[in-house]
């Protein structure tokens, strides 16, 4: 059986709206987004963290640990679209056997639920 998910940081909203709007388009589980220092770290906030289980639960999605920023060790870069003129992150370094050998993908997997 397959688990179809979506990144948190590829959607418009805030916490609750994101889990909302997942489970309207049909996935099965959020990455969640852990932030950045200039963010103040969200996921840091044991109240935001109550919210997002309290959801997940209420909607039945589940929510992944390992979020995409462990990823910008391994080639996310930020490349100009043509047509817009906006910059866009793709994933044209990134090379699969690192991130499995990552210590953060590893914890993730130690922690996932089954």
């Amino acid at each position: 059986m397959w688990t179809i998910g979506i990144t948190q940081w590829s959607m418009p909203g805030n916490a609750a709206y994101t889990l909302h709007l997942a489970k309207q388009l049909g996935f099965d589980a959020v990455q969640l987004e852990f932030g950045s220092p200039e963010s103040g770290m969200p996921l840091l906030h044991k109240r935001l963290r109550d919210l997002y289980l309290k959801d997940s639960q209420v909607l039945g999605i589940r929510l992944l640990p390992l979020t995409i920023n462990a990823l910008c060790r391994y080639g996310v870069e930020y490349v100009r679209d043509q047509r817009t003129g906006t910059y866009l992150p793709t994933l044209t370094k990134m090379q699969v056997d690192d991130i499995l050998r990552d210590a953060d993908y590893i914890a993730a997997c130690k922690f996932a639920q089954d």
